[in-house]
């Protein structure tokens, strides 16, 4: 990698140098009117020359410091393209955070001025946002909200939904809406779980079992949308939620939070409700 020297030391020898030329022109100038005007022009050359060197200078040690910062990133982005094909997504995701910070240090991001006041959503029980959308009686409905990593369950009865409880979740690594493979994202719409799969006749990384989500939906496709596979499931029966940090794209919640989610499906389906 390319190094700049410390060049203060040069800026300042050449405007030392400058000066010298400028009290050995002042010695043979006689002070009459011409020779006064070329005094001051010949110092206002001095003066617009020193200030440019002085910004040469500046701009030199932005360069290496660019220098310095792109050498970084480039093994930062070696370690997350490791990271995900060993599928270690702890560490890509660390590296991802510091690639992030240095590129604040280097070029500050723009980040939209905040509202004066940020209101957390708080659900009183038994209320909801109205209307959600309209469904049969006694049908539930799940909400992921991905800022706060919650997973919410609302039933509906006489004519509006009302919160049953909230469960914490994890989400995809990447915050945006999927819309490639392999992106990492969770994606945001309306979805319907298909069918629940139990944790038995699966890897023991789904838990207790995994409901099957019909993403892509027929707006997704119609957007271009791509991937498949995005499940609600729990986790890997020897680890807790709070050790996970990411997903590859799936809502992942407790084991027995999933448990207690495919007792209210099977209470759905038996009614008819679903």
């Amino acid at each position: 990698m390319q190094r700049f020297p410390n060049q203060r030391g040069g800026v300042w020898g050449v405007a030392f140098a400058q000066l010298s030329v400028l009290m050995l022109l002042l010695k043979y100038i006689n002070m009459k009117l011409k020779n006064r005007l070329l005094f001051f022009l010949i110092l206002l050359l001095f003066a617009a020359n020193l200030i440019l060197l002085a910004l040469f200078n500046k701009e030199k040690s932005k360069t290496a410091s660019f220098s310095n910062f792109i050498a970084e990133a480039n093994k930062n982005l070696n370690i997350i393209s490791n990271s995900l094909a060993q599928r270690n997504f702890k560490k890509a995701h660390f590296s991802l955070i510091q690639t992030q910070k240095n590129l604040e240090d280097i070029v500050p991001l723009f980040k939209p001025p905040l509202p004066e006041k940020m209101v957390a959503l708080s659900i009183p029980a038994g209320e909801v946002p109205y209307p959600f959308l309209y469904t049969n009686e006694n049908a539930y409905l799940l909400l992921c909200q991905k800022t706060s990593k919650t997973l919410s369950l609302f039933r509906f009865a006489q004519g509006k939904f009302s919160l049953i409880k909230t469960y914490p979740c994890i989400i995809g690594m990447n915050d945006a809406d999927k819309k490639e493979i392999g992106d990492y994202a969770t994606p945001e719409g309306v979805y319907f779980l298909l069918n629940f799969i139990p944790g038995k006749e699966m890897d023991e990384k789904y838990g207790y079992g995994a409901f099957i989500l019909n993403y892509p939906n027929l707006l997704d496709k119609k957007e271009k949308k791509k991937g498949s596979g995005i499940w609600l499931h729990g986790h890997k029966p020897t680890t807790n939620l709070n050790e996970l940090l990411v997903t590859e794209g799936c809502v992942v919640i407790s084991n027995d939070s999933l448990k207690e989610l495919a007792f209210y499906q099977t209470e759905c389906y038996s009614y008819g409700h679903c």
